[in-house]
Protein backbone atom coordinates (compact mmCIF):
# COMPACT_ATOMS: atom_id res chain seq x y z
CA UNK A 1 0.00 0.00 0.00
CA UNK A 2 1.35 3.41 -1.01
CA UNK A 3 0.18 6.24 1.26
CA UNK A 4 -0.07 9.61 -0.45
CA UNK A 5 0.12 13.23 0.66
CA UNK A 6 -1.99 15.70 -1.30
CA UNK A 7 -1.35 19.42 -1.43
CA UNK A 8 -4.77 20.94 -1.98
CA UNK A 9 -8.19 20.14 -0.59
CA UNK A 10 -10.31 21.50 -3.40
CA UNK A 11 -13.18 20.19 -5.46
CA UNK A 12 -11.15 17.76 -7.61
CA UNK A 13 -9.44 16.19 -4.61
CA UNK A 14 -12.66 15.76 -2.62
CA UNK A 15 -14.96 14.70 -5.45
CA UNK A 16 -12.59 12.77 -7.71
CA UNK A 17 -9.47 11.59 -5.88
CA UNK A 18 -11.18 9.88 -2.97
CA UNK A 19 -13.89 8.33 -5.15
CA UNK A 20 -11.30 6.93 -7.56
CA UNK A 21 -9.14 5.47 -4.78
CA UNK A 22 -12.20 3.72 -3.35
CA UNK A 23 -12.50 1.78 -6.60
CA UNK A 24 -11.82 -1.96 -6.26
CA UNK A 25 -8.89 -1.64 -8.69
CA UNK A 26 -7.09 0.77 -6.35
CA UNK A 27 -8.32 0.59 -2.76
CA UNK A 28 -5.67 -1.93 -1.73
CA UNK A 29 -2.82 -0.13 -3.49
CA UNK A 30 -3.13 3.64 -2.93
CA UNK A 31 -4.45 5.68 -0.04
CA UNK A 32 -4.51 9.39 0.79
CA UNK A 33 -3.63 9.80 4.45
CA UNK A 34 -2.36 13.40 4.50
CA UNK A 35 -3.94 16.58 3.12
CA UNK A 36 -2.24 19.99 3.13
CA UNK A 37 -4.19 23.17 2.41
CA UNK A 38 -4.22 26.88 3.21
CA UNK A 39 -7.78 26.55 4.48
CA UNK A 40 -8.59 25.46 8.01
CA UNK A 41 -9.12 21.88 9.03
CA UNK A 42 -12.82 22.50 9.67
CA UNK A 43 -13.35 23.89 6.16
CA UNK A 44 -11.69 20.88 4.54
CA UNK A 45 -13.15 18.22 6.78
CA UNK A 46 -16.69 19.52 6.42
CA UNK A 47 -16.46 18.52 2.76
CA UNK A 48 -14.71 15.23 3.45
CA UNK A 49 -17.23 14.14 6.08
CA UNK A 50 -19.89 14.26 3.40
CA UNK A 51 -17.84 11.60 1.63
CA UNK A 52 -17.52 9.50 4.82
CA UNK A 53 -13.78 10.11 4.94
CA UNK A 54 -12.43 10.24 8.48
CA UNK A 55 -8.99 8.59 8.75
CA UNK A 56 -6.96 11.51 7.53
CA UNK A 57 -4.22 13.80 8.82
CA UNK A 58 -4.60 17.49 8.04
CA UNK A 59 -1.85 20.12 7.92
CA UNK A 60 -2.60 23.78 7.37
CA UNK A 61 -0.09 25.67 5.24
CA UNK A 62 0.19 29.22 6.60
CA UNK A 63 2.93 30.37 4.23
CA UNK A 64 2.53 29.70 0.49
CA UNK A 65 6.11 30.76 -0.30
CA UNK A 66 7.73 27.75 -2.07
CA UNK A 67 11.01 28.34 -0.21
CA UNK A 68 9.31 27.39 3.07
CA UNK A 69 8.12 23.99 1.82
CA UNK A 70 11.23 21.97 2.64
CA UNK A 71 11.20 22.99 6.30
CA UNK A 72 7.40 22.53 6.45
CA UNK A 73 7.64 18.96 5.17
CA UNK A 74 10.61 18.11 7.40
CA UNK A 75 9.02 19.61 10.52
CA UNK A 76 5.81 17.63 9.96
CA UNK A 77 7.50 14.33 9.05
CA UNK A 78 6.14 14.31 5.50
CA UNK A 79 9.32 13.39 3.65
CA UNK A 80 8.72 9.64 3.36
CA UNK A 81 5.83 9.29 0.90
CA UNK A 82 4.73 10.50 -2.55
CA UNK A 83 3.12 13.91 -2.91
CA UNK A 84 0.41 15.06 -5.32
CA UNK A 85 0.33 18.78 -6.10
CA UNK A 86 -3.32 19.73 -6.68
CA UNK A 87 -3.09 23.42 -5.80
CA UNK A 88 -3.94 26.40 -8.01
CA UNK A 89 -1.72 26.20 -11.11
CA UNK A 90 0.60 29.07 -10.21
CA UNK A 91 2.11 26.91 -7.44
CA UNK A 92 2.64 23.72 -9.49
CA UNK A 93 6.18 24.25 -10.77
CA UNK A 94 7.56 26.23 -7.78
CA UNK A 95 6.26 23.61 -5.32
CA UNK A 96 7.34 20.65 -7.48
CA UNK A 97 10.91 21.92 -7.83
CA UNK A 98 11.26 22.39 -4.07
CA UNK A 99 9.79 18.97 -3.21
CA UNK A 100 11.90 17.17 -5.80
CA UNK A 101 14.97 18.49 -3.94
CA UNK A 102 13.78 16.40 -0.98
CA UNK A 103 13.88 13.26 -3.11
CA UNK A 104 10.10 12.86 -3.03
CA UNK A 105 7.99 11.28 -5.75
CA UNK A 106 5.98 14.24 -7.09
CA UNK A 107 2.79 14.00 -9.15
CA UNK A 108 1.53 17.25 -10.68
CA UNK A 109 -2.02 18.11 -11.71
CA UNK A 110 -2.72 19.69 -15.09
CA UNK A 111 -1.71 22.09 -16.41
CA UNK A 112 1.70 21.45 -14.94
CA UNK A 113 2.81 25.08 -15.51
CA UNK A 114 1.12 28.46 -15.83
CA UNK A 115 3.49 30.50 -18.01
CA UNK A 116 6.61 30.30 -20.17
CA UNK A 117 8.88 31.10 -17.21
CA UNK A 118 7.61 28.03 -15.34
CA UNK A 119 8.02 25.93 -18.49
CA UNK A 120 11.64 27.06 -18.87
CA UNK A 121 12.37 26.43 -15.17
CA UNK A 122 10.97 22.93 -15.40
CA UNK A 123 12.84 22.28 -18.66
CA UNK A 124 16.06 23.26 -16.89
CA UNK A 125 15.36 20.76 -14.11
CA UNK A 126 14.43 17.97 -16.56
CA UNK A 127 17.52 18.54 -18.70
CA UNK A 128 19.70 18.31 -15.62
CA UNK A 129 17.96 15.54 -13.64
CA UNK A 130 15.68 13.63 -16.00
CA UNK A 131 12.16 12.43 -15.18
CA UNK A 132 12.94 10.32 -12.13
CA UNK A 133 10.31 10.77 -9.38
CA UNK A 134 7.97 12.81 -11.62
CA UNK A 135 4.44 11.89 -12.72
CA UNK A 136 2.01 14.13 -14.64
CA UNK A 137 -1.74 13.90 -14.31
CA UNK A 138 -3.71 14.49 -17.51
CA UNK A 139 -7.44 13.85 -17.18
CA UNK A 140 -7.93 13.83 -20.95
CA UNK A 141 -4.49 12.95 -22.32
CA UNK A 142 -3.91 9.78 -20.29
CA UNK A 143 -7.50 8.95 -19.38
CA UNK A 144 -10.56 10.11 -21.35
CA UNK A 145 -8.48 10.53 -24.51
CA UNK A 146 -6.08 7.63 -24.01
CA UNK A 147 -7.59 5.69 -26.97
CA UNK A 148 -6.95 8.77 -29.13
CA UNK A 149 -3.38 9.06 -27.84
CA UNK A 150 -2.77 5.43 -28.83
CA UNK A 151 -3.81 6.12 -32.43
CA UNK A 152 -1.85 9.38 -32.52
CA UNK A 153 1.44 7.94 -31.35
CA UNK A 154 1.02 4.67 -33.29
CA UNK A 155 4.36 2.82 -33.14
CA UNK A 156 5.62 5.14 -30.37
CA UNK A 157 2.82 4.22 -27.97
CA UNK A 158 4.17 2.66 -24.79
CA UNK A 159 3.08 -1.00 -24.48
CA UNK A 160 2.06 -0.39 -20.88
CA UNK A 161 -0.88 1.76 -22.00
CA UNK A 162 -2.54 -1.20 -23.66
CA UNK A 163 -3.41 -2.79 -20.33
CA UNK A 164 -5.86 0.10 -19.85
CA UNK A 165 -7.41 -0.08 -23.31
CA UNK A 166 -9.90 -2.47 -24.83
CA UNK A 167 -9.88 -4.53 -26.96
CA UNK A 168 -6.30 -5.73 -27.02
CA UNK A 169 -4.54 -4.48 -30.14
CA UNK A 170 -1.17 -5.23 -31.67
CA UNK A 171 1.19 -2.23 -31.91
CA UNK A 172 2.21 -3.23 -35.43
CA UNK A 173 -1.44 -3.32 -36.51
CA UNK A 174 -1.92 0.12 -34.99
CA UNK A 175 1.04 1.47 -36.97
CA UNK A 176 -0.29 -0.15 -40.13
CA UNK A 177 -3.66 1.56 -39.68
CA UNK A 178 -1.99 4.90 -39.00
CA UNK A 179 0.16 4.56 -42.15
CA UNK A 180 -2.91 3.80 -44.27
CA UNK A 181 -4.67 6.95 -43.02
CA UNK A 182 -1.93 9.18 -44.43
CA UNK A 183 -1.53 12.88 -43.74
CA UNK A 184 -3.89 14.85 -41.51
CA UNK A 185 -6.10 17.26 -43.47
CA UNK A 186 -8.52 18.75 -40.92
CA UNK A 187 -9.00 18.57 -37.16
CA UNK A 188 -12.16 19.59 -35.32
CA UNK A 189 -12.35 19.54 -31.54
CA UNK A 190 -15.35 20.37 -29.34
CA UNK A 191 -15.28 20.41 -25.55
CA UNK A 192 -18.48 22.08 -24.33
CA UNK A 193 -19.45 21.40 -20.74
CA UNK A 194 -22.92 21.95 -19.33
CA UNK A 195 -23.39 23.79 -16.04
CA UNK A 196 -23.25 20.64 -13.90
CA UNK A 197 -20.26 19.11 -15.71
CA UNK A 198 -18.21 22.33 -15.63
CA UNK A 199 -17.89 22.26 -11.84
CA UNK A 200 -19.14 24.58 -9.14
CA UNK A 201 -18.13 28.22 -9.36
CA UNK A 202 -17.94 28.48 -5.59
CA UNK A 203 -15.56 25.52 -5.39
CA UNK A 204 -13.41 26.37 -8.41
CA UNK A 205 -13.55 30.15 -8.55
CA UNK A 206 -9.75 30.34 -8.85
CA UNK A 207 -10.13 29.09 -12.44
CA UNK A 208 -11.85 32.41 -13.23
CA UNK A 209 -8.90 34.42 -11.97
CA UNK A 210 -7.36 36.01 -15.09
CA UNK A 211 -3.89 35.27 -13.70
CA UNK A 212 -4.76 31.53 -13.65
CA UNK A 213 -5.34 31.40 -17.39
CA UNK A 214 -9.11 31.04 -17.39
CA UNK A 215 -10.90 28.41 -19.44
CA UNK A 216 -8.04 28.40 -21.95
CA UNK A 217 -5.52 26.87 -19.54
CA UNK A 218 -8.06 24.93 -17.49
CA UNK A 219 -9.93 23.12 -20.29
CA UNK A 220 -9.01 24.28 -23.82
CA UNK A 221 -5.49 23.00 -23.06
CA UNK A 222 -6.97 19.48 -23.02
CA UNK A 223 -7.97 19.77 -26.67
CA UNK A 224 -4.54 21.01 -27.70
CA UNK A 225 -2.87 18.11 -25.85
CA UNK A 226 -5.14 15.56 -27.55
CA UNK A 227 -4.53 16.77 -31.10
CA UNK A 228 -0.79 17.30 -30.62
CA UNK A 229 0.25 13.69 -31.40
CA UNK A 230 -1.36 14.12 -34.84
CA UNK A 231 0.47 17.24 -35.96
CA UNK A 232 4.06 17.91 -36.92
CA UNK A 233 5.30 19.87 -33.93
CA UNK A 234 8.40 20.99 -35.84
CA UNK A 235 6.23 23.16 -38.09
CA UNK A 236 5.27 26.55 -36.61
CA UNK A 237 1.52 27.12 -36.34
CA UNK A 238 -0.21 29.99 -38.10
CA UNK A 239 -2.98 31.52 -35.99
CA UNK A 240 -5.98 32.54 -38.08
CA UNK A 241 -8.24 33.72 -35.26
CA UNK A 242 -8.93 33.22 -31.55
CA UNK A 243 -12.16 34.15 -29.75
CA UNK A 244 -12.48 34.48 -25.97
CA UNK A 245 -15.91 34.88 -24.38
CA UNK A 246 -17.46 35.05 -20.91
CA UNK A 247 -20.67 33.48 -19.65
CA UNK A 248 -22.97 36.36 -18.60
CA UNK A 249 -24.18 34.83 -15.34
CA UNK A 250 -20.61 33.93 -14.41
CA UNK A 251 -19.54 37.49 -15.13
CA UNK A 252 -22.28 38.88 -12.89
CA UNK A 253 -21.54 36.43 -10.06
CA UNK A 254 -17.78 36.99 -10.13
CA UNK A 255 -18.09 40.77 -10.16
CA UNK A 256 -20.53 40.70 -7.26
CA UNK A 257 -18.19 38.53 -5.14
CA UNK A 258 -14.72 39.73 -6.19
CA UNK A 259 -15.44 43.14 -7.69
CA UNK A 260 -13.35 42.52 -10.79
CA UNK A 261 -13.51 41.09 -14.31
CA UNK A 262 -13.18 37.27 -14.49
CA UNK A 263 -11.25 35.31 -17.08
CA UNK A 264 -12.86 33.75 -20.13
CA UNK A 265 -15.16 30.73 -19.92
CA UNK A 266 -15.13 29.98 -23.66
CA UNK A 267 -12.21 29.72 -26.10
CA UNK A 268 -12.29 29.01 -29.81
CA UNK A 269 -9.40 29.00 -32.26
CA UNK A 270 -8.67 28.41 -35.91
CA UNK A 271 -5.06 27.60 -36.74
CA UNK A 272 -3.08 26.19 -39.65
CA UNK A 273 -0.25 23.70 -39.18
CA UNK A 274 0.85 23.84 -42.81
CA UNK A 275 -0.75 24.51 -46.16
CA UNK A 276 -2.78 21.31 -45.95
CA UNK A 277 -3.78 20.98 -42.26
CA UNK A 278 -6.45 23.16 -40.67
CA UNK A 279 -7.41 22.96 -36.99
CA UNK A 280 -10.64 24.31 -35.48
CA UNK A 281 -11.19 24.00 -31.73
CA UNK A 282 -13.85 25.27 -29.34
CA UNK A 283 -14.04 24.77 -25.61
CA UNK A 284 -16.51 26.33 -23.23
CA UNK A 285 -18.13 25.96 -19.82
CA UNK A 286 -21.66 26.69 -18.60
CA UNK A 287 -23.46 25.90 -21.85
CA UNK A 288 -26.97 24.45 -22.06
CA UNK A 289 -27.44 20.75 -21.34
CA UNK A 290 -28.62 20.26 -24.95
CA UNK A 291 -25.30 21.63 -26.23
CA UNK A 292 -23.07 19.66 -23.83
CA UNK A 293 -20.69 17.56 -25.97
CA UNK A 294 -17.06 16.43 -26.04
CA UNK A 295 -15.51 15.02 -29.20
CA UNK A 296 -12.69 15.27 -31.73
CA UNK A 297 -12.95 14.49 -35.45
CA UNK A 298 -9.81 14.16 -37.60
CA UNK A 299 -9.91 13.91 -41.40
CA UNK A 300 -6.99 12.13 -43.08
CA UNK A 301 -6.08 11.62 -46.71
CA UNK A 302 -7.50 8.08 -46.62
CA UNK A 303 -10.01 7.97 -43.78
CA UNK A 304 -11.13 9.59 -40.58
CA UNK A 305 -10.89 9.21 -36.82
CA UNK A 306 -13.61 10.16 -34.37
CA UNK A 307 -13.00 10.33 -30.62
CA UNK A 308 -16.07 10.32 -28.38
CA UNK A 309 -14.69 11.84 -25.18
CA UNK A 310 -17.96 11.16 -23.34
CA UNK A 311 -17.83 7.42 -24.07
CA UNK A 312 -14.00 7.48 -23.87
CA UNK A 313 -13.66 5.67 -27.18
CA UNK A 314 -11.96 6.33 -30.51
CA UNK A 315 -13.10 5.03 -33.91
CA UNK A 316 -11.04 4.63 -37.09
CA UNK A 317 -12.64 4.33 -40.52
CA UNK A 318 -10.68 3.58 -43.70
CA UNK A 319 -11.43 1.55 -46.83
CA UNK A 320 -9.66 -1.42 -45.22
CA UNK A 321 -10.33 -0.98 -41.50
CA UNK A 322 -13.15 -0.12 -39.13
CA UNK A 323 -11.65 -0.17 -35.69
CA UNK A 324 -12.72 0.88 -32.17
CA UNK A 325 -10.48 1.39 -29.15
CA UNK A 326 -11.90 2.20 -25.71
CA UNK A 327 -10.87 2.89 -22.15
CA UNK A 328 -11.07 -0.19 -19.93
CA UNK A 329 -11.91 1.62 -16.66
CA UNK A 330 -14.35 4.46 -17.29
CA UNK A 331 -14.69 5.81 -13.74
CA UNK A 332 -13.18 9.28 -13.29
CA UNK A 333 -9.48 9.34 -12.37
CA UNK A 334 -9.24 5.55 -11.97
CA UNK A 335 -6.97 5.08 -15.00
CA UNK A 336 -4.71 7.96 -13.96
CA UNK A 337 -4.30 6.58 -10.47
CA UNK A 338 -3.65 3.09 -11.88
CA UNK A 339 -0.86 4.61 -13.98
CA UNK A 340 0.46 6.46 -10.91
CA UNK A 341 0.41 3.20 -8.92
CA UNK A 342 2.34 1.43 -11.66
CA UNK A 343 4.80 4.31 -11.92
CA UNK A 344 5.52 4.22 -8.20
CA UNK A 345 6.25 0.50 -8.41
CA UNK A 346 8.76 0.56 -11.26
CA UNK A 347 8.92 4.06 -12.86
CA UNK A 348 8.73 2.44 -16.29
CA UNK A 349 5.54 4.20 -17.32
CA UNK A 350 5.83 6.73 -20.11
CA UNK A 351 6.00 10.41 -19.23
CA UNK A 352 4.21 12.47 -21.89
CA UNK A 353 6.22 15.58 -21.09
CA UNK A 354 6.91 16.66 -24.67
CA UNK A 355 3.20 16.68 -25.51
CA UNK A 356 2.29 18.47 -22.27
CA UNK A 357 5.03 21.07 -22.71
CA UNK A 358 4.63 21.80 -26.43
CA UNK A 359 0.82 21.86 -26.21
CA UNK A 360 1.04 24.27 -23.27
CA UNK A 361 3.30 26.61 -25.22
CA UNK A 362 0.76 26.68 -28.06
CA UNK A 363 -2.13 27.19 -25.63
CA UNK A 364 -0.41 30.16 -24.01
CA UNK A 365 0.34 31.63 -27.44
CA UNK A 366 -3.30 31.26 -28.50
CA UNK A 367 -4.59 32.90 -25.30
CA UNK A 368 -2.20 35.82 -25.71
CA UNK A 369 -3.52 36.26 -29.26
CA UNK A 370 -7.13 36.13 -28.07
CA UNK A 371 -6.60 38.67 -25.29
CA UNK A 372 -5.85 41.34 -27.90
CA UNK A 373 -9.59 41.72 -28.51
CA UNK A 374 -12.49 42.43 -26.11
CA UNK A 375 -14.33 39.35 -24.82
CA UNK A 376 -17.81 38.52 -26.07
CA UNK A 377 -20.59 37.62 -23.62
CA UNK A 378 -22.94 34.66 -23.99
CA UNK A 379 -25.80 32.87 -22.27
CA UNK A 380 -26.21 29.08 -22.22
CA UNK A 381 -28.65 29.16 -25.13
CA UNK A 382 -26.22 31.14 -27.31
CA UNK A 383 -23.75 28.27 -27.60
CA UNK A 384 -25.47 25.90 -29.99
CA UNK A 385 -24.63 24.17 -33.24
CA UNK A 386 -25.47 27.29 -35.24
CA UNK A 387 -22.86 29.20 -33.26
CA UNK A 388 -20.36 26.39 -33.83
CA UNK A 389 -21.06 26.43 -37.55
CA UNK A 390 -20.36 30.15 -37.63
CA UNK A 391 -16.99 29.73 -35.90
CA UNK A 392 -15.95 26.59 -37.77
CA UNK A 393 -17.22 27.99 -41.08
CA UNK A 394 -18.89 24.72 -42.05
CA UNK A 395 -21.53 22.27 -40.93
CA UNK A 396 -19.71 20.36 -38.23
CA UNK A 397 -22.99 18.88 -37.01
CA UNK A 398 -22.73 16.47 -39.95
CA UNK A 399 -19.19 15.52 -38.88
CA UNK A 400 -20.38 14.76 -35.37
CA UNK A 401 -23.03 12.34 -36.60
Amino acid sequence: MNNLTVMGGGDIVVNRYFSALDNEKLRNDLNINNVIDVKTKSEIFSKLKQKNISKLNFYQLHDTNPKTLKSFFKDNGLTNQPIIIATPTKYHVPYALELLKLGLHVAIEKPYAINTIDIENFDYYINKNGFRNIFFFGYYLIEKGLPLLAFGKAEKIHPHYFSYLTPLVDIHQLKQIRDILGEVKNIYGVLLEGVGSAGSLQHRSWVLDPASGGNTLDAFYHLVCLIYPFINSSIPIAIEEVHLAIHKKTLEWYKSVYGSQPAETLTSAEIHINENCNVNLICGKYVSSETHQRWISIEFENGWLYADLEAQEAFINTDEYRFRLGLKYKEKYVTQFCLLRDYLSDQKNPVEYKILRDALKVTLELREFGLKNPMDEYMESDINLHYLEKIFKQRISRLKH
